[in-house]
């Protein structure tokens, strides 16, 4: 496949301060803290619908949709879940796959923060160096970026 880039206009004002939600059936879900804003964004068709403002409640996908006050979405960072087999969890620093409570280590490094799970794979930060791991590859060493030891939040996304 070949990766294509392309550029979204959009004739709303979205802040900054803003934070990736998650993905569904290819959209992208963002909040917008500063204007208390939740937007999807079909990126294929370049659309961006506001589905949750001050009055009208916003929306998150945690193993199905549920319904959300952006109060609740503006003041904690919520990521969107979906039940799988394969269930990864940091648990003292260390990234395990969890299969019917029965635990495996994945990696002997310290994990800072699981960025994405899709599937079997999970991809996550050890330092400054993203990672991805399956069952069937193993751990890959993907890229290093020295400003994640300081800043990765909302910075490194994803997409299968």
């Amino acid at each position: 496949d070949e990766l294509e880039l392309s550029e979204l206009s959009v004739n709303k004002e979205i802040s900054y301060n803003s934070y990736y939600l998650g993905d569904h059936n290819k959209n992208i879900y963002l909040v917008d803290k500063k204007n208390k804003k939740e937007y999807k964004i079909n990126p294929k068709k370049g659309i961006v619908s506001e589905i949750g403002n001050e009055n009208k409640k916003g929306a998150i996908y945690d193993e199905k949709w549920e319904n959300i006050s952006l109060n609740k979405l503006v003041n904690k960072e919520y990521k969107f879940t979906e039940k799988t087999i394969f269930d990864y969890k940091i648990i003292n620093e260390h990234l395990y796959l969890d299969i019917d409570k029965n635990l495996i280590l994945v990696t002997n490094n310290k994990v800072k923060e699981i960025i994405y799970t899709h599937q079997d794979e999970v991809y996550y930060l050890v330092k400054n160096v993203l990672f991805v791991y399956s069952p069937n590859s193993g751990e890959v060493k993907l890229l290093e970026n020295s400003e994640w030891n300081f800043n990765y939040r909302n910075t490194i996304f994803i997409f299968d």
